[in-house]
C-alpha cells in the first residue's frame, strides 16, 4: 500500500471519530462518552482511537480544531488583524456556525464543561493582545477584562446562547453581538472603561 493512500486512510479515520464524537454530544447533551462509544459511532477500533487521539481530551481537543477549519472553510475568520476588523467578522463567523451547527454545538457545549481547548485558549489571548495594540495606554488588567468580554461576545457560546438557548434568528444574533462589539469599541474610543 502505497504511503499517500495510508494517510489518506488515517485521515478519514480521524474525520470519522471527530464526527461521531460530535454528533454524540450533540444528539445527547452530555459529556458522558466513553472512547469506545466514538470508536463504534465512528466504525473504528478503539485502538485507532487511542492512535490518533491519545485519550479523550485528546478527541476533544482535535473536535475544536476541526470545527474551526470547517468555518474557516465557510468564510470565518480566526482572528482579525485588527479589533476594529471584529464587528464585521461576527456575520461570516456565526453564519459559518450557523452551517455547521451540529458540530458547533458540540464544541460550545464541551468547550464549555472541559478544559479551554489550546485553540480556544490562544484566540482568547489573541483578543487581548489585539485589546493592547488598538489601546496600548489601558492598564493590562483592564485590557484583559474587556478582551475577555468582547471574547465572549464573539464566542460560539455566545452564538449558542443567541440562537440555541433564546432563540434567536441567525440575523438577529448577528445584529445583537456586531452592536455589542460596536459598543465596546465606542466605549474603548471614549476611554469609558469598567
Amino acid at each position: 500500500m502505497s504511503e499517500t493512500l495510508r494517510n489518506r486512510q488515517k485521515q478519514v479515520a480521524r474525520e470519522a471519530v471527530i464526527e461521531a464524537l460530535a454528533g454524540i454530544v450533540a444528539e445527547t447533551g452530555s459529556l458522558d462518552f466513553s472512547v469506545a462509544d466514538v470508536a463504534n459511532a465512528a466504525g473504528v477500533s478503539h485502538r485507532t482511537v487511542y492512535n490518533h487521539f491519545g485519550d479523550r481530551q485528546g478527541m476533544i481537543d482535535a473536535l475544536a480544531e476541526f470545527a474551526l477549519k470547517l468555518m474557516e472553510a465557510e468564510g470565518a475568520t480566526d482572528l482579525p488583524e485588527n479589533l476594529a476588523d471584529l464587528p464585521d467578522r461576527i456575520g461570516p463567523n456565526m453564519r459559518a456556525m450557523e452551517k455547521n451547527a451540529e458540530l458547533l454545538i458540540a464544541f460550545a457545549r464541551l468547550d464549555d464543561q472541559t478544559n479551554p481547548s489550546p485553540g480556544r485558549e490562544r484566540r482568547t489571548r489573541g483578543i487581548i493582545e489585539l485589546v493592547k495594540k488598538a489601546y496600548p495606554n489601558l492598564a493590562d488588567n483592564k485590557a484583559r477584562a474587556v478582551g475577555l468580554s468582547i471574547r465572549q461576545i464573539a464566542s460560539s457560546r455566545n452564538w449558542y446562547s443567541l440562537t440555541r438557548e433564546h432563540g434567536l434568528s441567525i440575523d438577529d444574533a448577528v445584529d445583537v453581538a456586531t452592536w455589542a462589539l460596536r459598543l465596546h469599541i465606542d466605549a474603548l474610543d471614549r476611554n469609558d472603561l469598567p
